[in-house]
């Protein structure tokens, strides 16, 4: 960050107190920082210290930031006064109520707010104080906006430079930055996180907040705050030897989103969301105190290529600012505060733009660990049949030779990660490679990707900071399992994948006899071809696939359908009575499929209508996402329930298709 930017840090400190008092203020260094009117500053030296102390005002050294406190006065006493005579509302009441209105109706324009602010202008008692126009109340309230950094990009995203400099074309591909008109063809606006702390932390009221008791000595676990990778960092991490209530660890959100609900236009703006893990719970969520850094744009209906550029930005600000001193309003003093970025919050295909890692669907997936998947060429996916690596060594099912894909006995123990030394020289060696041949091959090989901005923070740890969005596969893992059972996803693919790995004999997919009678009707292409072309023979079709253990019949699907029809929902229920199983959209949120499932709602549709070993896993996959999703732990929970989770995948992939191993790994 500029030194400009920094300094303005410590404007915005101070001149939160101005804003309620309308007095100017210093810090009084032999006080303890307390603050004094700079009018009785002399006359308070002399009383209390006996000396005729010098004004310890950094602001008396920059006449820029003297001639910007003049004009925040200025402004402050203009919104401060009376909208007209006789009247307690100020012209503050009256432009927070409007662009209050303003920014809550989405499909308000500037203009209908000029014109409403100049109607309720002429309808007031004259004269009055009241803004005419969107423009004049922005006016009077922008020394109390957060500021806004604005950038100019390369339309490949591979550098962003200020939105004044000079610069026209990319330097590293040579993309124009601007059309024939001199008009930028892609910005970016970030919105600095510290300005806003120190904003928060000025404000009495939500800087007691943060004294509140946040660490659960109670042995729940229920919050990020009450791990023991939270705790390391408070005791020999990043935050070591700091106040709990002057520790500022956040968590970074990113992901690809569809605007407007436009299909033909996938993931072009990625938003950058910055939450305070340590405020409760019941705040930490909420659209107030999540900050939005930016908003990644993409170009045209494409997708930003690369997230790099962008979290350089966020990155510098988090680097100039490990250590600030604020003001705490609670205290009625300055602080020395300690900022660090500590968790990542996205789902795998973000991680993988963000953390330069392979996607779901590569052979070295797993972001965690050195699992290595096997590529399927009856369905052209990898595969991940290894699940029993991750039970304890002495399972019966790690002995099993006959019912899982591997015909053997699993000895190999539980994968391990990648030390960080160990995956920094990779990231290293892949920036070093000459081609993107040897660059893809290397990626294959190890899941990495080169070096991404958030390893020059001194604190960053990939593996114990990175939780993917567990609401984002349960909701896949629930969707897929009731597509398979439906047979929306069943096919000759899936089951000729269980003849490879030989399993479910009697679902393997027959060959078309020759001697069938029905044959597919030819193309219209090939009714409407030339004399001379020859119409191809038509072709058999293939015989209907055999019945297997997974799957629901048509008179089974259409039971479970009148059952999910007859159930009546409690208030709080995402979802409605209908037909779930035919008609998939019904359960249409995330968290109506997690309580279609947890309620025990989708176990009584299909009681009895699977055969007895697929259902009982499935039941059993039920339960764990049922204690998955409770809202806290015991700590003496916690191991079992990672055990039963190892145990639930390593049945599913025993009893049902292999393709759905596939969903498993996202």
């Amino acid at each position: 960050m500029t030194s400009s930017t920094s300094l303005s840090y410590e404007v915005y400190s101070h001149t939160i107190t101005l804003m309620d008092n309308l007095k100017r203020q210093c810090t009084c260094s032999k006080c303890n920082g307390k603050f004094v009117n700079i009018k009785t500053f002399r006359a308070h030296s002399k009383k209390i210290h006996n000396t005729h102390a010098e004004i310890s005002d950094t602001h008396r050294e920059q006449p820029e930031i003297v001639r910007e406190s003049k004009e925040l006065l200025k402004k402050t006493l203009i919104l401060n006064q009376s909208l007209h005579e006789g009247t307690n509302r100020t012209v503050k009441d009256a432009i927070a109520e409007h662009l209050f209105i303003f920014s809550s109706n989405n499909g308000m324009s500037k203009t209908a707010l000029s014109q409403y602010l100049y109607h309720e202008k002429c309808v007031l008692p004259q004269p009055n104080n009241l803004p005419s126009t969107y423009c004049e109340a922005v006016t009077i309230i922008q020394p109390y906006l957060m500021p806004i950094e604005k950038f100019k990009c390369c339309t490949n995203d591979c550098k962003i430079f200020p939105i004044s400099s000079t610069i026209l074309a990319c330097p590293d591909c040579n993309e124009s930055l601007v059309f024939s008109n001199n008009r930028n063809k892609k910005t970016f606006q970030y919105m600095p996180i510290v300005p806003r702390i120190v904003r928060w932390y000025g404000t009495r009221n939500l800087a007691k907040i943060l004294y509140a008791n946040k660490l659960n000595t109670t042995g729940r676990l229920s919050s990020y705050t009450d791990g023991n990778i939270f705790r390391q960092q408070m005791t020999d991490g990043v935050f070591k030897d700091q106040q709990q209530q002057n520790c500022v660890p956040l968590a970074l959100f990113a992901d690809g989103v569809n605007p407007n609900k436009n299909q033909t236009v996938q993931k072009s703006i990625w938003p950058l969301i910055i939450t305070w893990i340590t405020l409760p719970q019941e705040m930490r969520y909420i659209l107030g105190p999540m900050m939005l850094a930016g908003i990644v744009p993409g170009y045209g209906r494409k997708e930003p290529k690369s997230l790099d550029p962008y979290i350089n930005v966020l990155v510098d600000e988090l680097l100039s600012n490990i250590e600030c001193n604020l003001y705490d309003a609670y205290t009625d003093a300055p602080v020395n505060v300690k900022i660090a970025l500590l968790q990542y919050l996205c789902d795998i295909p973000a991680f993988s733009k963000l953390l330069h890692c392979s996607g779901q669907a590569a052979i070295r997936a797993c972001f965690f660990c050195k699992d290595t998947g096997v590529h399927s060429s009856s369905v052209n996916k990898v595969l991940h049949i290894s699940n029993r690596e991750f039970l304890p060594t002495d399972s019966p099912f790690r002995k099993d030779k006959t019912l899982f894909a591997k015909k053997t006995e699993e000895v190999a123990p539980k994968p391990q990660a990648y030390s960080r030394e160990e995956e920094m020289e990779i990231r290293k060696e892949y920036d070093k490679k000459k081609n993107n041949n040897q660059k893809c091959k290397l990626q294959k090989e190890t899941g990495f990707k080169g070096i991404h901005p958030l390893h020059r923070l001194p604190y960053f740890d990939r593996v114990h900071q990175m939780q993917p969005d567990g609401m984002h596969t349960l909701a896949d893992v629930i969707s897929n399992i009731l597509d398979l059972i439906t047979g929306k996803s069943d096919g000759p693919k899936v089951r000729q994948c269980e003849k490879d790995y030989n399993r479910f004999k009697e679902t393997w997919p027959k060959r078309p006899s020759l001697s069938t009678t029905e044959c597919e009707r030819p193309s219209k292409q090939a009714k409407k071809s030339s004399v001379d072309t020859a119409v191809p023979e038509p072709t058999p079709k293939a015989p209907p696939l055999p019945a297997a253990p997974w799957l629901l019949t048509k008179q089974d699907v259409k039971l479970a359908d009148n059952r999910a029809k007859s159930v009546k929902y409690p208030k709080g229920f995402d979802y409605t009575p209908a037909d779930h199983f035919t008609r998939a959209w019904t359960l249409r949120t995330m968290h109506g499929k997690q309580q279609f499932v947890t309620k025990n709602i989708a176990a009584w549709c299909i009681r009895g209508l699977l055969a007895k070993p697929q259902e009982e896993t499935l039941f059993n996959l039920f339960e764990v996402i049922k204690r998955l999703t409770q809202p806290s732990y015991t700590t003496e929970q916690l191991q079992g329930l990672i055990e039963d989770t190892s145990t639930a995948v390593v049945l599913l992939e025993r009893d049902f298709p292999l393709t759905l191993q596939v969903s498993l790994s996202t």
